[in-house]
């Protein structure tokens, strides 16, 4: 659209009106905190002395289900709870 001289505002209508869904609302579809759940301990420290983080895998996090309202349904319809 952009190479065929189009500006940014009518790519934007143009998507807006087809119902594209933005990369928010992308995220917010593949986000587990959207629906409730929340995860923590993510990350550790290589030792006391070195503070680099470096990312547990996703079997060690704390996973706590249904901690807070829900802002959209399991399914991917977003709603607000």
């Amino acid at each position: 659209m952009r190479l065929q001289g189009d500006s940014f505002r009518k790519i934007a209508r143009t998507l807006n009106a087809e119902k594209v869904p933005t990369p928010m609302d992308l995220s917010i579809l593949r986000s587990e905190v959207y629906v409730g759940h929340m995860g923590q301990n993510k990350t550790d420290t290589v030792s006391y002395k070195n503070h680099k983080q470096v990312e547990k895998p996703k079997e060690e996090w704390s996973s706590f289900l249904s901690s807070h309202k829900q802002m959209r349904a399991e399914r991917g319809a977003v709603y607000m709870a």
